[in-house]
């Protein structure tokens, strides 16, 4: 097995089917140190997926206050997560969901962290909506639009589930100001709120419990994220510093796609090909680099079958005409301008066959 292996079990035909109301749930296949894994895709989850639901859950747990030794159950796939949310009473148009009080987790790749936020945090219980969401996109890493500012975060409090996801601005919302109470005060006051405003709770005795944790009427802390908090907070993720470095005008990046191995991921999902949501065989690596000078650059993908993105991320000095985007295919250089800036690649290949992978980015010489 060697250095960089996951050790998991993966459970076979033995555990019962399982259904939700009519509905059959997929059968769990993976067991890890936090997490019972079930399907609806006939694609292998790679090793550096399965890895990362699990530091994602310990994560959370530590960052709730919510160590438990109770594994969470994920159901992974966007095939019947949609139909799985609605036959439990929740909003049909939801990409992911997690049934409180029940332990099971209904999501597509892109909305597994976001649901593992909740999961972890209803082993106490869930919270009312606004709070729990705003911790979710906030601890996730979600990313969308600035609240306008004009509606005041309390006036979502105490909305139900399906009122608070219906009414405009909620989401925005409920993730800047989370957000901003974090940056303020941490998660101390959060976490002792939690247990005080679970759902269910009036609206009244949810703003008294904020007031008596955080020795303050939410109207002054409104008051201070109107007055203080920047307009967007910018989020880069999971995005790693650049392990590979330039050699004067060349860079050479060099991967090996292997599904048995954490830094892999897989399969491939609407995250990795944003064209087609729904997960199917493959692997894929993130990676990070560094362009120094603005300037024109020969990119050149090497691998069989292999396929990148790279994406513009955070400039120092930006290209007008730079693309922010780019899609590479093997064997077929690519020029372009560049800016200064910290680019993401991510590497892709169909199918499950360990593939060594080689992007060169190169600076061209100008003529004279």
């Amino acid at each position: 097995m060697g250095l960089g292996r996951i050790s998991y079990s993966r459970v076979g035909l033995f555990v019962s089917l399982l259904t939700y109301g009519c509905q059959q749930l997929p059968e769990v296949e993976y067991v890890t140190e936090h997490a019972e894994i079930g399907t609806y895709f006939d694609a292998p989850l790679c090793a550096g997926s399965i890895a990362r639901v699990d530091e994602s859950i310990a994560r959370y747990a530590l960052l709730l206050d919510a160590v438990s030794s109770q594994k969470v159950r994920i159901y992974w796939g966007a095939d019947g997560v949609m139909e799985s949310c609605d036959v439990a009473g929740l909003h049909d148009t939801l990409a992911g969901c997690h049934i409180i009080g029940k332990n099971e987790t209904f999501a597509d790749s892109g909305s597994l962290e976001h649901e593992l936020v909740h999961a972890v945090g209803d082993r106490i219980g869930g919270m009312d909506s606004f709070f729990e969401e705003g911790l979710a996109e906030a601890l996730s890493g979600g990313i969308g639009p600035a609240p306008d500012f004009e509606r005041r975060p309390s006036s979502f409090v105490g909305l139900s589930t399906a009122d608070f996801i219906d009414t405009p601005g909620s989401r925005s919302t409920s993730r800047h100001f989370v957000q901003f109470l974090i940056d303020e005060r941490g998660m101390e006051p959060l976490n002792e709120l939690r247990p005080l405003a679970l759902r269910g709770t009036t609206r009244d005795q949810v703003l008294e419990a904020f007031h008596a944790v955080y020795d303050t009427p939410i109207e002054a802390l409104e008051d201070a994220w109107v007055e203080r908090a920047p307009l967007s907070y910018e989020q880069l993720g999971d995005l790693a510093l650049p392990e590979d470095q330039w050699r004067g005008d060349e860079l050479t990046i060099q991967r090996t796609l292997d599904c048995d191995d954490v830094s892999t991921m897989g399969p491939l999902d609407g995250v990795t090909i944003p064209e087609d949501f729904a997960e199917q065989e493959g692997m894929y690596q993130r990676i990070t680099f560094d362009v120094a000078d603005e300037d024109s650059y020969n990119l050149d993908l090497q691998g069989s079958g292999a396929r990148a993105r790279v994406r513009e991320e955070e400039c120092w000095i930006a290209a007008d005409d730079a693309p922010n985007e780019l899609e590479l295919g093997a064997d077929v250089p690519v020029e372009t301008n560049m800016g200064a800036c910290r680019f993401s690649a991510t590497l892709w290949v169909e199918g499950t066959t360990t593939t060594a992978v080689t992007l060169t980015i190169r600076r061209i010489e100008k003529a004279g």
